[in-house]
């Protein structure tokens, strides 16, 4: 494989939003995008509380074919007190300079830490629809990368690195706010990783020692950077991507590029090879890494979008049943309510018979009324002849008996 060429190119522009949510806005442009026939590419170093940034991403993608790759890089990992990090919520958009409502966008929230210094989309948008000329990602050959970068909470990075590790407290910009779940989570966790490293076996004073000791002799000097460098060979390649680790490994190669005569003719080739290759690959690790951290994050950011989603699933089921329930009350009311109003119009309607029925008889009881006094004097006038009646009917009868 071969190595790595880098190069930095196009301009940035910085803008402060929202400053009480400490949103820092990146715009790089990025001319004769076309033109540039480099695996990978960096922007110019920008500040952002307090820690040096850069955007970098591969043209032609990285490990993935055909698609373009975006990350944001803190640079300052090397003079970093040991178990420094950063927690911040990043949004890159590939700007659509012709129809922004286009623009491809993508966002994560990550800690950016020792040995993962640098956070990213390996399939950020594909080449086809990046060069597609119908469309405005590359607008007279420029490309536009936007970065939003928000730092939640951090472990100084800047400042007096004179300091020992252990000064290095973390400072959250919302100290005076209750502390979430997440973020007691987060703190503990990474309490816990910084408990383990110190437990392991550390190299990082090697970096800081010198390869050549005054007064002592060539053959002494050169049996010490043997010893170095049998020390280094020994690591895990995880452990060499560490900066330090790196420097003093560069440094041994070309120290012993000088003299290689305690080594054997089979070692002498592959140190000669490893002092071409270890650049490349360092820089493969790194990347390879980097691709493994991202797939990781992607698939832990994934998984706690499926809890949510399955949360709220149990919940609208939960709201859904409910509202059937409630549905049904409904439906069984509305039958009710219709019945009563069935009814209601039957008994309307018998009223109005009733009431029709009423109207004739008191028209019949009113007319009737007029005539009661002269029927009563009628009554009266009868009673009183038939009284007469029955006098006279006793005198014939009496001149008979």
């Amino acid at each position: 494989m071969e190595v790595v060429a880098q190069e930095k190119g196009g301009s940035i522009v910085k803008n402060q939003l929202l400053e009480g949510c400490q949103i820092t806005k990146l715009t790089w442009r990025i001319d004769n995008f076309s033109r540039l026939n480099v695996k990978k590419i960096f922007s110019e170093i920008f500040m952002v509380s307090g820690f040096k940034w850069r955007i970098f991403l591969y043209p032609k993608g990285i490990r993935v074919d055909d698609y373009l790759s975006v990350y944001l890089e803190v640079v300052d990992d090397a003079t970093a007190p040991v178990g420094w990090f950063i927690d911040a919520d990043i949004t890159f958009n590939v700007v659509d300079q012709i129809d922004h409502k286009k623009t491809v966008d993508h966002e994560t929230k990550c800690t950016f830490k020792q040995r993962h210094v640098s956070w990213g989309f390996p399939t950020f948008i594909s080449l086809d629809k990046l060069h597609d000329p119908g469309r405005g990602y590359i607008f007279d050959d420029t490309c536009i990368i936007e970065v939003e970068v928000s730092v939640s909470a951090t472990s100084p990075v800047s400042g007096n690195r004179d300091q020992p590790a252990d000064s290095s407290v973390a400072v959250h910009t919302s100290i005076n706010n209750p502390l979430h779940l997440d973020t007691m989570d987060s703190i503990y966790s990474k309490a816990q990783s910084f408990l383990k490293s110190r437990s392991k076996r550390s190299f990082s004073s090697m970096s800081d020692s010198s390869i050549t000791v005054a007064g002592s002799s060539a053959q002494d000097n050169a049996g010490l950077v043997k010893g170095h460098f049998n020390e280094l060979i020994s690591l895990p390649l995880n452990d060499l991507a560490d900066p330090n680790h790196e420097s003093a490994m560069r440094e041994s190669l070309f120290t012993l590029g000088n003299d290689l005569t305690s080594f054997s003719e089979e070692q002498i080739q592959q140190i000669k090879r490893l002092k071409d290759e270890f650049p490349r690959i360092i820089e493969d690790w790194r990347d390879s890494v980097q691709v493994l951290d991202d797939c990781q994050s992607f698939l832990s950011n994934f998984e706690k979008t499926k809890n949510l989603l399955e949360d709220a699933v149990k919940t609208e089921e939960a709201i859904k049943g409910t509202l059937e329930k409630l549905r049904m009350r409904t439906n069984e009311l509305d039958k009710e309510l219709e019945a009563a109003r069935k009814e209601a119009k039957q008994l309307a309607e018998q009223r109005q018979e009733a009431s029709k029925k009423t109207h004739e008889s008191y028209v019949i009881a009113e007319d009737q009324s007029v005539m009661i006094e002269l029927k009563e004097l009628e009554i009266t006038q009868a009673r009183d002849e038939l009284e007469d009646l029955k006098a006279e009917w006793d005198s014939i009868k009496s001149h008979f008996i």
